[in-house]
């Protein structure tokens, strides 16, 4: 990957092996030059940041631009924040849930550096959103011993390590982020907008009879999405028709397993509930013409219809594409930031700046 140079910004690498979980990549914090810094700053933040690429694509600094960007608007506000930004694991090599694994290390790590997680706000975009959501849920869930599925084998062998049983730590605990950011995520890997379009027809009808079943015992809408109106939005997104069924071949180990493709894990969507997995709010920005549009819809309706008690707006950009406020195309990083940044100064109003600053936490 070409790695072109942006001014003003300082990294400082966190190399894969500092992680157990196989495939993990560099990892980077990346801060403002000191000069650039706000002198007494009001309160810090910590960008815990992971980029998208289809889960199985993209670098931790593909987004340099737009951390600049943000770093410089918070800094005018005086306000203190860097971005740590993560080489999760990728697809095929490291097929699910491995990058979900690596999210949680990662975090895990973070919270180690830093001390607490009041400073932290967990992002990402597209498969980095999915991450995002589907990472808390995983670490919430773990704490708690309630895991399924393919993901729960890492988290039982933790309960069962008797060197943690005898700390008293049979399960590592989870520190929920300040808040959290979803851009453009996928949220349904099944017969959705995007995704499950190319499947056989046998799961196909598979996951007809499981909407069937959920709508006669009266649950949360959840799964099959209309195709009508994205057949329209394919011809201004620039998400490719049967692009998300090239995801669930290369991501998922059984791309037609019905269970896999409604696995919580993987699709947000059937997540059975949101409680805890923030301390304050939840922030979801979409394009208005991406195709994943319709999903993302239902996905925050299904968020406020399960967890009413946690607060989540939704922001949709009129004419706009997938992830459009990472891109740095035109005005698109200005217009992201005139969502993002008014969410995270209004996070970081009861923080304080002295959390998380010292020498074993990152770059200052």
């Amino acid at each position: 990957m070409v790695s072109l140079p942006v001014p003003d910004l300082e990294f400082s690498h966190v190399p894969g092996s500092t992680f157990a979980t196989p495939g993990f990549r560099s990892s980077w914090w990346v801060t403002l030059k000191p000069e650039l810094q706000p002198k007494s700053p009001k309160a810090s933040l910590v960008l815990m940041y992971l980029h998208g690429g289809a889960f199985m694509a993209g670098h931790p600094l593909m987004y340099k631009p737009a951390y600049r960007l943000w770093m410089q608007q918070m800094a005018e506000q005086g306000i203190h924040v860097r971005v740590f930004a993560v080489g999760y694991p990728l697809a095929p090599e490291h097929p699910f849930p491995a990058g979900l694994h690596g999210v949680a290390e990662a975090y895990d790590w973070l919270v180690a550096q830093l001390g607490s997680s009041e400073h932290i706000i967990l992002a990402g975009d597209s498969a980095g959103g999915n991450l995002t959501i589907t990472g808390l849920t995983y670490m919430r869930d773990r704490a708690a011993g309630t895991v399924q599925g393919p993901a729960a084998q890492p988290a039982a062998a933790a309960a069962a390590d008797t060197s943690q049983q005898q700390q008293g730590q049979a399960r590592p605990a989870f520190h929920p982020p300040l808040a959290a950011i979803m851009i453009s995520p996928a949220t349904d890997f099944t017969n959705s907008s995007v995704f499950g379009q190319g499947l056989p027809e046998q799961a196909q009808e598979q996951l007809e009879q499981q909407q069937t079943q959920r709508s006669a015992t009266g649950s949360a809408a959840v799964g099959g999405g209309s195709t009508s109106s994205t057949e329209q939005l394919f011809h201004y997104d620039y998400i490719s028709k049967g692009e998300g069924d090239d995801v669930i071949r290369l991501y998922l180990p059984q791309p037609h397993d019905v269970a896999g493709l409604s696995d919580p894990l993987v699709s947000p969507m059937f997540i059975a509930n949101f409680s805890g997995l923030v301390r304050r709010e939840l922030l979801v920005v979409t394009g208005g013409c991406e195709a994943m549009v319709p999903d993302i819809h239902r996905f925050v309706a299904r968020v406020t219809q399960v967890s009413p008690e946690l607060p989540v707006t939704h922001h949709v950009e009129e004419a706009q594409p997938h992830c459009y406020c990472v891109l740095h195309l035109g005005k698109l990083l200005e217009k992201g930031a005139a969502v993002l940044l008014p969410f995270m100064l209004r996070m970081a109003s009861g923080s304080s700046s002295s959390s998380g600053t010292g020498s074993s936490a990152g770059p200052a």
